[in-house]
């Protein structure tokens, strides 16, 4: 087996399995990828491209969490580490 590929997400270096697609990294963190933007190395990456795009060393992730309810919706950045939001913005409609 093959050594795990170090990557940054949010800012934070992380391993993961080798030959991960970007939607199976998604999932292996944990991540519901129902209401989620990814920058793939300061591009944002289209949904439709996750399968599609192997997860590669020294890649870099942001990784947008959207989240909506009530009167406001709020929008916070994914944080592997403690898998709670490392940064969180309230939206007013």
């Amino acid at each position: 087996m093959s050594a795990a590929v170090t990557v940054v997400i949010n800012g934070e270096s992380r391993e993961v399995p080798p030959g991960l697609m970007v939607s199976e990294m998604i999932a292996q963190l944990g991540i519901p990828a129902g209401r989620v933007a990814i920058e793939y190395n300061q591009d944002i990456l289209p949904r439709s491209r996750w399968d599609q795009t192997r997860v590669q060393p020294g890649d870099r992730f942001e990784i947008v969490h959207f989240v909506g309810g009530g009167s406001r919706q709020t929008i916070s950045l994914y944080s592997p580490a403690s898998k709670w939001p490392s940064l969180l913005f309230f939206v007013c409609r």
